[in-house]
C-alpha cells in the first residue's frame, strides 16, 4: 500500500531525527557562543572587523560534530601576515581553545581550531567592500583572499537561487546522510566533499521548484542516476572575467571525471579531488539508490532501507591499514591531518598500479592506540584487482614513495609515525568486520 506524500515527508523527517542529523539547542547554543567570542576577540585587534559563518552553518544543515567554518573580514590595510602572527596569538592563549594550529602555505590559508570540542576552520579576507558579492572587488585582492571569500560567496548565491530553502535543507540533510552512510561523503579522500553535494542538491531544487521533499529525493536520484556527465552541473550560466575564470567545459586537458560548478566568480569544479574508483562507487550508489526510492514510494521500502550503511568490508579482498601515531595529543591533531590530507595521492597512485585495482578508502577512522603512540588511529583503503596473475602484486613503490614525502614531512618526527600494513579480509580485526554487517 502507497503512503501520500505527507506521510512520506513525516517518515522522512522521523528517520532523520532517529540519525541524529539535527544539531541539538545545546549545540547551537555552544556554536552561537563561539561565533560571539571569536568575533568579540577579532573586533578587539580589528575594531572595524568582521566575523562571518559559511558552510553548512550557514546553509542551515549542520548536525553534531559537524565543523564550523568561519570568515574573518578586515580592511585592506591589516595584512594576511599580521593576522597569521599577531591574532594568531591571540587565539593561542584564548579562553576553551584546546587546540590551534595554521596552515598558511596553501592556496587558501587557514587556522584550525578546537574551541569547547567544537572544531573550527578559520579563514581570512582583508578588503575594503561593503557588498562582498560584487565582482570588482576582486580587481583589488590578492588570491587568497579571492579563494578565501569563495565559500560565503558561493552560500549566499545558492540560498538566493534555491526556491524553497527549508525545503532544500531538508533535502540536502537527507542526501548527506545517505552519502555519509555510503561512505561517499569526504573530498580529501577521492569522494566528493559538503560543497558538490549541496550545489548537486539546489540544482535538482532548481529543476523541480513546486515538489516536495520526498519527491525532490527521488528526483535527485533519478536524475544523477542518467546524467551525462561530459556536461557540467551549473546553477548559473558562465561569464567569462578578466582577472581570472577557472570555469572550464570538458576540455582536453581537463582529467576530472566529472564537473560541478560552483555559482560564484571565481567558479571551479567542487568534484575536482573525485578519483576514478570513487566516482564509479557513487554511479553505482546512485543507480541502487534511485531503485530503492521507487520502491519506498510504492510502499515496498523504507527510508531506512535508502539510508542503509554500505557493506564495505565485503566489497575487497584485500586492504592497506594506514596507522597514523602520535605520542603526544595536540601532535596528533597536526600530523592526522597532514596525513589524512595526502591519502588521496597514495589512492591516485595505487590506481595506476599495475593491474590496476579498484582502491577505495573507508572514510572513518577507527583507533588503534599503541604503549608507544598512545594517540593513533587507522584507515583502511580497500583493493581488488581484476586480474590475478600467479606472480605477487607489488605495491611497495606507491607504498615507500608515499611514506617517504610525509617522512619528510613531519612537523615533529620525535613524536609522529606512519605505519602502512598489507591485510587480506580474513584477517581484519573482528571488531572492524562486525559493525558494518549488523
Amino acid at each position: 500500500m502507497t503512503a501520500s506524500i505527507e506521510e512520506l515527508s513525516s517518515s522522512l523527517h522521523e528517520t532523520l531525527v532517529s540519525h541524529k542529523v539535527f544539531e541539538t539547542a545545546q549545540g547551537n547554543q555552544l556554536r552561537a557562543q563561539i561565533i560571539s567570542s571569536l568575533t568579540q576577540e577579532f573586533q578587539a585587534w580589528c575594531p572595524q572587523g568582521k566575523v562571518i559563518a559559511f558552510g553548512s552553518y550557514k546553509l542551515g544543515v549542520h548536525s553534531p560534530n559537524t565543523d564550523l567554518d568561519i570568515l574573518c573580514i578586515a580592511p585592506k590595510n591589516i595584512s594576511r601576515s599580521e593576522f597569521q602572527t599577531e591574532f594568531y596569538e591571540r587565539l593561542s592563549s584564548m579562553n576553551g581553545v584546546f587546540y590551534c594550529h595554521g596552515v598558511f602555505r596553501t592556496k587558501v590559508p587557514i587556522i584550525k581550531l578546537i574551541i569547547e570540542s567544537t572544531a573550527v576552520d578559520l579563514l581570512y579576507a582583508n578588503v575594503d567592500a561593503e557588498n562582498l558579492l560584487d565582482d570588482a572587488i576582486f580587481d583589488v585582492c590578492d588570491e587568497a583572499t579571492m579563494l578565501s571569500l569563495n565559500g560565503y560567496r558561493n552560500n549566499e548565491i545558492l540560498l538566493r537561487l534555491v526556491p524553497d530553502i527549508e525545503k532544500y535543507q531538508m533535502v540536502l540533510r537527507a542526501i548527506k546522510l545517505w552519502a555519509k552512510r555510503k561512505g561517499l561523503y569526504s573530498n580529501i579522500f577521492g569522494y566528493l566533499g559538503g560543497a558538490a553535494w549541496s550545489l548537486m542538491v539546489a540544482k535538482v531544487c532548481m529543476m523541480y521548484p513546486g515538489l516536495s521533499d520526498v519527491e525532490i529525493i527521488y528526483k535527485f536520484f533519478k536524475v544523477y542516476s542518467v546524467w551525462d556527465w561530459s556536461i557540467p552541473i551549473c546553477l548559473t550560466p558562465a561569464e567569462f572575467h578578466q582577472k581570472m575564470d577557472i570555469y572550464s567545459t570538458r576540455s582536453a586537458n581537463d582529467k576530472s571525471y566529472i564537473s560541478i560548478m560552483t555559482p560564484a566568480f571565481p567558479r571551479y569544479n567542487a568534484a575536482y579531488t573525485l578519483s576514478s574508483s570513487g566516482f564509479h562507487l557513487i554511479n553505482q550508489e546512485v543507480k541502487l539508490a534511485y531503485k530503492i526510492t521507487e520502491d519506498i514510494f510504492a510502499g515496498v521500502a523504507t527510508f531506512d532501507d535508502l539510508f542503509a550503511e554500505i557493506d564495505f568490508f565485503q566489497q575487497f579482498k584485500y586492504f592497506l591499514r594506514v596507522e597514523i601515531q602520535s605520542s603526544t595529543a595536540l601532535d596528533f591533531e597536526n600530523w592526522h591531518g597532514l596525513v589524512s590530507s595526502r591519502l588521496k595521492f597514495l589512492i591516485a597512485d595505487l590506481e595506476c598500479t599495475y593491474p590496476k585495482p579498484r582502491v577505495l578508502i573507508y572514510s572513518r577512522s577507527f583507533p588503534s592506540p599503541t604503549p608507544k603512540y598512545p594517540y593513533s588511529s587507522a584507515y583502511y583503503i580497500g583493493l581488488n584487482f581484476k586480474e590475478m596473475s600467479s606472480s605477487t602484486i607489488d605495491l611497495r613503490s606507491p607504498v615507500s614513495n608515499f611514506c617517504q614525502i610525509l617522512n619528510e614531512q613531519k612537523p615533529n618526527p620525535a613524536t609522529m609515525n606512519i605505519r602502512i600494513r598489507f591485510i587480506p579480509r580474513n584477517h581484519l580485526e573482528p571488531f572492524i568486520v562486525k559493525p558494518i554487517l549488523t
